[in-house]
């Protein structure tokens, strides 16, 4: 129960981020999980693989200061996707290190994501270097999925793991839905879905250890 305790502030947090679209509230939800996994590993030893989860939680923060600021600079979008690049990559080396990828998993989400963005995405995205940033980080989103599938911990710790990368990729293609297809009516489930993500995930790494 007490590991369950450790997502009560970021999700006050959270709320306070969805009340008033203040990027501060936005960094301290992900920065209060990075917080608590600092706090348990010192107070119990949690395996040194939870720094690559902190690692990539940054990385996320950064991505999200770029992609709150978007309408301050053109290129501040492919910053943002770069960025969150990078925060998957953490989330795939701490997968990959304690498992290995559903390989049948992989290629059933890269064939439904790649026909997503090819006939829906693509058309609708203008800068070149943006369309392939995209498209590389729709590979690396479904190899962490499928990684987060192929997990070898306890029940528990691979759900939530599971659930938290879901979670990320649902919230990325609303993103997409909603900044370049059009559909901003969905726009509501972005942040809600973005920052569950990120709690699961945090409840995973505590699982773990």
């Amino acid at each position: 129960m007490g590991i369950y305790l450790t997502g009560v502030l970021p999700a006050f947090f959270a709320v306070l981020a969805l009340r008033t679209n203040d990027f501060r509230w936005k960094a301290a939800v992900t920065l209060s999980c990075l917080a608590m996994m600092a706090l348990v590993a010192l107070g119990r030893g949690l395996p040194s693989l939870v720094w690559i989860i902190a690692a990539a939680f940054v990385f996320s923060i950064v991505g999200d200061f770029f992609l709150s600021h978007k309408e301050h600079h053109p290129s501040y979008y492919l910053f943002g996707v770069l960025s969150f690049f990078v925060a998957h990559v953490g989330y795939l080396l701490f997968t990959w290190l304690n498992g290995s990828p559903r390989l049948l998993l992989f290629v059933l989400l890269l064939a439904v994501y790649g026909v997503y963005f090819a006939l829906r995405l693509r058309p609708a995205v203008e800068q070149g270097a943006l369309a392939w940033a995209m498209f590389f980080y729709v590979v690396i989103s479904c190899l962490s999925l499928a990684a987060a599938a192929g997990l070898l911990l306890p029940g528990v710790a691979r759900g939530w793991m599971i659930l938290g990368i879901a979670l990320i990729l649902f919230s990325d293609t609303i993103i997409a839905e909603v900044d370049f297809v059009g559909n901003k009516g969905w726009g509501f489930l972005i942040l809600p879905t973005y920052y569950a993500a990120h709690i699961s995930i945090l409840y995973a790494v505590l699982h773990k250890g």
